[in-house]
């Protein structure tokens, strides 16, 4: 039994980094929430052989608006989460979404962030990639995803973990963080991927897939193989996945892969879309007066 997974961290945040000025939400605590419905049913869209998976804090399960997922959970066996019981001072819980590389029946991780919906590029370069034989792959699609520190983005990155070295991803989470993570930075989770995965040039310049989308140009500082356009515009979607993509385009969501955005504007026309899953999760919003007044005002 094998499973492809898209994971997501999911945790209360401790402090709030100002330094984030791309994000205008930055200051709002329910924003990591905007999504979540959105995300259920586009992840089923894009990637109907993925199930989703979301890693959380304690104070995540009692939260109001985490009751959706909850439900969802209950009612639809491709949906998990799991509560992390750890302490954490900062962003260190941003690295929990991909601990489910080590379990024995995953065969591709992708590790996204909960904040953030797929565009078309995104989700063509992650088509390519599972199809691919490369065995780690990260999509830049902003102009700041240059040099060492962005090397690969955590919230755009995805794994096969078969087919990584075992002296490089070591046999466990707990001894991946030993190796690669100093937990004094914010961005530890960015930062102990990238030395795990981009620094020995024997395994990037085989099994490493960049791709720079969006407004991001430039290659990588490093050897590896770099995603063509024409490559990427060769992976064909459906009609139903095209219309999507370009209705969520026109309202100006996620002009880069990555972009902290606010998607309940369009969850309206993606439960009346009749994808699959919308009945289930339009149920279970508008039985609940909290989740209705938040997602579908």
């Amino acid at each position: 039994f094998s499973m492809n997974v898209i994971s997501y961290s999911l945790f209360e945040p401790k402090k709030l980094y100002e330094h984030r000025a791309w994000d205008k939400d930055r200051h709002n605590p329910a924003r990591y929430y905007f999504n979540l419905p959105s995300l259920c049913l586009l992840n089923r869209l894009f990637y109907p052989s993925f199930n989703m998976h979301i890693t959380i804090c304690e104070q995540t399960a009692n939260n109001k608006l985490f009751s959706f997922y909850r439900e969802l959970c209950k009612q639809d066996d491709r949906f998990s989460y799991e509560v992390n019981k750890e302490q954490y001072t900062g962003h260190q819980p941003a690295l929990w979404r991909i601990a489910k590389i080590w379990d024995e029946d995953v065969s591709c991780l992708m590790s996204r962030d909960i904040d953030s919906i797929p565009n078309k590029d995104e989700v063509q370069s992650t088509l390519f990639f599972v199809k691919s034989p490369y065995s780690v792959h990260t999509i830049r699609s902003h102009p700041n995803h240059y040099g060492f520190g962005c090397r690969m983005l955590i919230g755009l990155s995805s794994f096969k973990p078969k087919f990584i070295p075992l002296e490089i991803l070591t046999t466990s989470f707990e001894d991946f963080r030993i190796k690669y993570a100093s937990e004094s930075n914010w961005d530890t989770d960015q930062r102990s991927i990238i030395r795990a995965f981009t620094e020995n040039t024997f395994f990037t310049s085989e099994n490493f897939l960049d791709t720079k989308i969006n407004q991001q140009s430039r290659y990588q500082d490093f050897y590896c193989y770099s995603l063509s356009e024409e490559e990427r515009k060769s992976v064909i979607l459906n009609n139903e996945q095209e219309s999507v993509l370009s209705h969520f385009s026109s309202l100006g969501l996620s002009s880069w892969a990555g972009e902290p955005v606010d998607s309940r504007c369009a969850l309206r026309y993606l439960l009346n879309k009749k994808i699959e899953l919308s009945g289930l999760v339009d149920k279970i919003l508008t039985s609940d007066k909290d989740l209705k007044s938040f997602y579908l005002p």
